[in-house]
C-alpha cells in the first residue's frame, strides 16, 4: 500500500470459514465498479495465507488496488479500517470493528436469522446488510443488491473523519 492518507475502500472478500468467501468472479465486478464510481479511489484486500499470490496475480494489472499480504493477527488492519472510506465483509470481526469506528460498511450475512440477531452490526451504524441465501455460507447473495449498497455507501458517507 503506497499511503495511508489516499481514500480508499477496504475489502475484505473472506470470513473464518470457506463458505463464507465472495466468489471470485464477484469479487472482480466490485473492484471494477468501486473504481468506476470513483477512478481516485484505491482498493485494499487483505487476504489469507492460501490466497495470496491467487489473487496478487488476480489484480496485478490493477494498480488502485492494493492485495495486502497476510498478517498472522489482526492488528495490522486496525487503522487500514480506521481510515477506510467503506468497509465491505462478510460477516467477521471486521464488522465490528467499522461499526466501533464508525465506518461506513457493506456486510454480507448467511440466512440464519438468529446468528444474524447475535452478531449484527452496531445498531444505529452506518451500515448496510445483505443476506445470502443459505444459513451456513453465503451462497446467493445478490450481487445486484451488493453494488447497490456499495453505491449508496460511497455517494451517502464521504471521508468525513480527519486523517492523521
Amino acid at each position: 500500500m503506497n499511503q495511508l492518507d489516499d481514500e480508499y475502500v477496504l475489502l475484505n472478500y473472506t470470513g473464518s470459514r470457506k463458505s463464507m468467501t465472495l466468489d471470485d468472479k464477484d469479487l472482480h465486478i466490485i473492484v471494477e465498479h468501486i473504481h468506476g464510481m470513483n477512478t481516485t479511489n484505491r482498493i485494499i484486500i487483505p487476504t489469507m495465507a492460501e490466497d495470496y499470490k491467487r489473487l496478487s496475480a488476480k489484480f496485478r494489472q490493477q494498480r488502485f488496488v492494493d492485495v495486502l499480504p497476510p498478517s498472522p493477527t489482526i492488528e495490522s488492519l486496525l487503522p487500514i479500517i480506521q481510515y477506510a472510506k467503506l468497509v465491505i465483509t462478510p460477516d467477521t470481526a471486521l464488522v465490528h470493528i467499522a461499526s466501533a469506528y464508525e465506518v461506513p460498511l457493506v456486510a454480507v450475512y448467511t440466512s440464519d436469522k438468529a446468528l444474524y440477531q447475535q452478531w449484527r452490526p452496531y445498531p444505529g451504524h452506518n451500515a448496510s446488510v445483505i443476506h445470502s441465501a443459505e444459513p451456513k455460507g453465503l451462497n446467493g447473495y445478490s450481487l445486484r443488491e451488493l453494488l447497490s449498497s456499495i453505491n449508496t455507501a460511497l455517494t451517502t458517507h464521504p471521508l468525513q473523519r480527519p486523517l492523521g
